[in-house]
């Protein structure tokens, strides 16, 4: 029996499975797709390689190992099982890719009520995706936010914390620091708001990083009636601490600023 043919049969099956699969799942868009679920795509690759791989040895040592009289057989099995486990995985892999295309679509859909200051229906959204990735640290910095806009503050403080425990980038102490701000200010805790926020400019000063990067929509916040009454310092701080956030004081401002004029009375 000739075995070099059979080996090219079986290693092109194994590869139209692979191209089969990747076409299945939309490569039509491609460029969005590998921008958006890189680490999908990072998961996919990370069984196939090594599957391709194993099952190629597996074919090898089937090949050597058997005899002529059990060779078919044994070809057979290893089909049947190599097969079977790419099937499952094939299963999973697009499972999961249901889920997160359900998840981007709750969180699109939520940030879009928001923006049209359907606040509880935009919160529906939100905590549904955060149920399905509760990794994902924007969608949970909005939806304290959105927390922040209805005054649900007994919500708030239970998921502030594990936002802090997603925070990797630099850049995300300037998140959680405003969102933790915010929320003294909204209570008209003047005190806690002062102390947290020379927190922050303490670590903003040390590490420019945190908030060179930082990049915030504050506008959907100060539509909101909490905020809309604010009054006072306390308004003025809050404004002060939007512009802070977003670049905008030139050097001699955003010095006082950090160095404790909050309210910049020499400037206004």
């Amino acid at each position: 029996m000739n075995k070099i043919p059979q080996i090219f049969t079986t290693f092109t099956y194994v590869f139209i499975g692979a191209i089969l699969t990747l076409i299945i799942l939309k490569i039509k868009m491609i460029k969005i797709y590998f921008l958006a679920k890189a680490p999908l795509i990072k998961k996919y690759w990370i069984f196939v390689i090594p599957f391709i791989l194993l099952s190629s040895i597996l074919y090898v040592m089937v090949f050597y190992f058997s005899t002529t009289n059990n060779l078919n057989n044994n070809l057979t099995v290893l089909n049947q099982a190599i097969t079977l486990i790419f099937a499952i995985f094939v299963g999973y892999f697009a499972f999961q890719q249901v889920v997160e295309n359900r998840f981007d679509k709750l969180k699109e859909q939520g940030h879009l009520y928001f923006k049209q200051q359907s606040y509880l229906r935009a919160i529906q959204y939100y905590e549904e995706a955060y149920l399905i990735n509760s990794k994902d640290f924007s969608l949970l910095a909005e939806l304290l936010e959105l927390y922040l806009a209805i005054q649900n503050y007994d919500k708030f403080d239970k998921k502030i914390s594990p936002l802090e425990e997603l925070r990797i980038e630099d850049y995300e102490w300037s998140t959680l620091y405003y969102l933790k701000i915010a929320q003294c200010i909204l209570k008209k805790d003047f005190g806690s708001a002062e102390k947290t926020l020379k927190e922050y400019l303490k670590k903003s000063k040390k590490d420019p990083l945190i908030l060179m990067h930082f990049n915030w929509d504050f506008s959907d916040i100060r539509k909101c009636e909490p905020c809309k009454l604010l009054k006072g310092e306390l308004k003025t701080i809050f404004d002060n601490l939007i512009v802070y956030l977003n670049k905008g004081f030139d050097d001699v401002k955003r010095l006082k600023f950090e160095n404790g004029d909050y309210l910049l009375k020499e400037n206004s």
